[in-house]
């Protein structure tokens, strides 16, 4: 574990009421909380667009796709 001696303890003490102090003497600023971007597509229908835009998918003769997209 860390070793503090009482100095140090006490120098931080000092410092930690220093920056209360600062913060009581600041203006409070508005608390902008994070907004989650709302996920445009699920995670399935991600999945979906990748199979669909696969070379693999793509290589294959129209009407087979579309039979393979329904089943799929």
């Amino acid at each position: 574990m860390f070793q503090y001696n009482f100095q140090q303890i006490e120098r931080r003490r000092e410092g930690l009421t220093a920056l209360k102090d600062d913060m009581e003497n600041f203006p409070q600023l508005p608390v902008v909380k994070h907004r989650f971007r709302s996920p445009s597509l699920t995670q399935f229908q991600r999945s979906e667009v990748r199979f669909v835009t696969s070379p693999r998918y793509l290589a294959l003769p129209l009407e087979m796709r579309r039979g393979l997209y329904y089943l799929a």
